[in-house]
């Protein structure tokens, strides 16, 4: 109820280190661990993200199954929509930036795509008028829609959760 009222509640105190009490554990993270952690991001204070962010990236360094491939992209989407939501570029552009690609196997480009986007997407809210980004985000967009509809959509249905004006991207005649 609260998502559709537009409320955006955290998690009590007592929940918050509940949470954390669970995931910082030691030990290796599984599909549970990710999906609860993904479903909880945007209830959680961006103190208490970034610090299971750092145990999460930890745990998919040292193991992963390919099932977790999604789950992390979830993450990173909820992530990076939280902290551009509350205009925190600084812990959105630290997210991007912690990224170690060069260990990423097979689905690389997946990630790579979903980094680059995340990376034009926080150009743009850091400075709207930049033609050159919003160029270079243009034709990202567009290159994806011709290679994958269904990212190309997923793309677009992030922009517009954040309220980001998509013809204003898309048109090459911005007059920004």
């Amino acid at each position: 109820m609260n998502e559709l009222s537009g409320e955006n509640l955290l998690l009590s105190d007592e929940d918050c280190d509940y949470v954390q009490d669970y995931l910082l554990q030691s030990g290796k993270w599984f599909s549970f661990e990710y999906i609860v952690f993904g479903n909880l991001a945007q209830s959680l204070p961006a103190s208490v993200n970034l610090r299971l962010w750092e145990k999460m990236l930890t745990s998919f360094d040292e193991f992963r199954l390919l099932t977790y491939d999604d789950l992390f992209v979830n993450i990173l989407y909820n992530f990076s929509a939280s902290f551009l939501s509350q205009n925190d570029l600084a812990s959105a552009t630290y997210l991007t930036e912690s990224l170690d690609l060069s260990k990423l196997d097979h689905y690389v480009l997946y990630v790579r795509h979903h980094v680059v986007f995340l990376k034009l997407l926080l150009k743009y809210r850091q400075d709207p008028k930049d033609l050159q980004n919003i160029d270079r985000f243009r034709n990202f967009l567009l290159g994806t829609q011709m290679v994958d509809e269904t990212l190309f959509d997923k793309n677009i249905d992030a922009l517009k959760a954040l309220d980001v004006d998509i013809d204003v991207i898309l048109s090459p005649e911005r007059g920004v």
